[in-house]
């Protein structure tokens, strides 16, 4: 998520739209609010879960990032690809046995 936050305002200013999705670190969690609140027409940050929101977002989205530095395992990745959006996430743990790549 770090990454992601860092890149928020350069994403904003190249028309992007990034919507952020979930909970964990105080520090995070601000950090997303304050994004959404600096670019409300380019970022959407939901601190939380929702799985019906969730599933929307797979099936809407371009792209799913997921900035994991350990993933034992995760669904997430597996629910993107049905949706047909494509996972871009770290070679760890099992998105790096999901997730083939590709250049």
């Amino acid at each position: 998520p770090d990454l992601l936050l860092q890149l928020a305002d350069w994403l904003a200013e190249q028309g992007a739209q990034l919507v952020l999705l979930g909970s964990g670190a105080p520090d995070y969690e601000a950090a997303l609010r304050a994004a959404a609140a600096a670019h409300p027409d380019h970022v959407a940050a939901h601190v939380g879960f929702s799985p019906r929101l969730a599933r929307r977002l797979l099936a809407g989205a371009d792209m799913l990032v997921i900035p994991s530095r350990f993933e034992p395992c995760g669904l997430t990745q597996m629910y993107g690809m049905r949706y047909g959006t494509v996972p871009v996430a770290s070679g760890t743990g099992g998105l790096r046995d999901t997730i083939e790549d590709v250049e």
